[in-house]
């Protein structure tokens, strides 16, 4: 009956938009009905009055709404009203296919892995068929999308993670400006950041892109341990000790023991006792060990599997470390002789992996240089020039006022960190923070606090501090 009194069925109004044909802006449209609401209104206004029966009241409005509503129907129709659905266009539109490629498809299941089974699908004949239709676009992802040209041998289910909201974000992205049709995005549903965003739902949706999903596995889930993430530094120096936190997921093994273990090549660097979670839990652990020599570095962390797992293949991920051979060198300018001064030298002294560079203020005009390579090291003062302070890796700042650098020396002190990358630590101080002025100077947006902007702010509490159990077992107070 709907199809008979409207034309198409129910499911085109649904999914269409309604549009305007006419080439009459829509103003004169909403300004006509008003026109003819209100010229209807007082047209009745008259036999409204001169007529006193009880049954008018009601009657004369059903009337104005009965006409009005006939005048509003043929004005729009006028304005040739159409209904837009969008539909794909035979070897313009593309067909994106998204295959999921992380470790998770390399499970077997009845002696044959997801992305085995996802080869064997992608072989068959309906990608054929599709392109014959439509123009297809092959796509491996895991943490992030890579196109795939050819075949689907490239695909290995050895990516580290999967991130299928980013990967869609991304997707919609990069595809801004091309006609795309649908995607089909075959997983395994593992998913590692657990939901999609709203606002990715939403892209996919003002674009028209439907999104068809094709499950691989099974609905049970398997025995399994897998490595998620492992956090570390990209750099270090040679031979220094640094602490790495390895994140543990797994199914069907929960409270088991396990040992997790870092390896450089062949040589093992560390292990530690590792106790699992609950089923679906994420647990961590810090493991620390020394570097070996400068280089590049891939280290294999790696938790030793269980029996009866399903795929050791998530058990291991790798990270590159620079390692690198000098000191760091630090610069450390301090504008009164005190005991952070005397007790950060001593400590230094003990530490191969820094060379700290100071410079003394013992008077108002005259500097006590340490550390330095030549006598002509910070000869003239503070650098002037980047040359001289990108040289730095670090650089600290004591009980120094503001005003002790120039706005060039300011400048560069923000460059500095901008674009050399250095790190910058400022010290309390009778002349330091709200007391030096810091909170005015170029560097004040650089500082992770808001200063106060007074002066008379210093001032020595006595406190005793002891170390928590987590604080004693921390890379830096260890």
């Amino acid at each position: 009956m709907f199809e008979w009194l409207f034309k198409y069925p129910p499911a085109v109004f649904l999914h269409g938009q309604l549009v305007l044909r006419s080439a009459w802006p829509r103003w004169l449209l909403v300004a006509g009905i008003i026109v003819i609401g209100l010229a209807l209104a007082l047209a009745l206004r008259g036999r409204h009055a001169s007529d006193t029966r009880a049954a008018g009241r009601w009657r004369l409005p059903l009337i104005w709404l009965a006409q009005w509503g006939m005048a509003a129907l043929v004005l729009l129709l006028l304005w040739r009203p159409a209904i837009a659905v969008s539909e794909l266009v035979p070897q313009a539109n593309i067909i994106a296919v998204l295959v999921d490629d992380s470790r998770s498809m390399g499970i077997p299941e009845h002696g044959i892995t997801r992305m085995q089974q996802v080869s064997q699908a992608l072989q068959g004949d309906w990608l054929a068929r599709l392109g014959h239709t439509f123009q297809t676009r092959l796509y491996r992802f895991d943490s992030s999308l890579v196109r795939v040209e050819g075949s689907a041998a490239a695909l290995t289910a050895s990516g580290p993670a999967t991130h299928i909201n980013a990967v869609l974000n991304e997707f919609a992205s990069d595809t801004a400006s091309v006609p795309v049709g649908a995607v089909v995005l075959l997983s395994d549903g593992g998913d590692n950041t657990g939901r999609m965003d709203r606002n990715t739902i939403e892209v996919l949706r003002q674009r028209r892109i439907p999104v068809h999903t094709v499950g691989f596995g099974s609905a049970q889930v398997p025995q399994d341990v897998e490595i998620e993430s492992v956090a570390l530094t990209a750099r270090a120096l040679a031979h220094s000790r640094v602490t790495a936190i390895v994140e543990v997921a797994q199914s069907g093994f929960a409270s088991r023991h396990t040992n997790v273990t870092v390896r450089d090549g062949a040589k093992l660097l560390a292990t530690r006792e590792l106790v699992l979670g609950a089923d679906g839990a994420t647990v961590s652990s810090d493991i620390t060990f020394d570097l070996p020599d400068a280089g590049p570095r891939v280290l294999r962390f790696q938790v030793a599997p269980l029996a009866g797992e399903a795929n050791s293949r998530n058990n291991e991920l790798s990270r590159l470390v620079n390692v690198e051979a000098g000191p760091r060198r630090i610069l450390y300018v301090e504008g009164e002789p005190r005991w952070e001064y005397k007790f950060i030298r001593r400590a230094e002294e003990d530490d191969s992996a820094v060379q700290l560079v100071s410079m003394l203020r013992i008077s108002e005009n005259k500097l006590y240089r340490q550390g330095i390579k030549d006598p002509l090291e910070l000869a003239q003062g503070f650098p002037t020039k980047p040359e001289d302070l990108f040289g730095y890796d670090g650089l600290i700042v004591g009980s120094v006022d503001a005003g002790y650098f120039s706005p060039a020396q300011q400048t560069l002190m923000r460059e500095f960190v901008d674009r050399r990358g250095g790190g910058l630590l400022l010290l309390g101080g009778r002349q330091s923070l709200s007391d030096g002025v810091w909170g005015g100077s170029q560097l004040n947006d650089l500082l992770p606090v808001t200063l106060p902007m007074m002066s008379g702010t210093f001032h020595r509490q006595p406190a005793t501090v002891s170390l928590t159990s987590v604080g004693a077992d921390s890379a830096i107070t260890r």
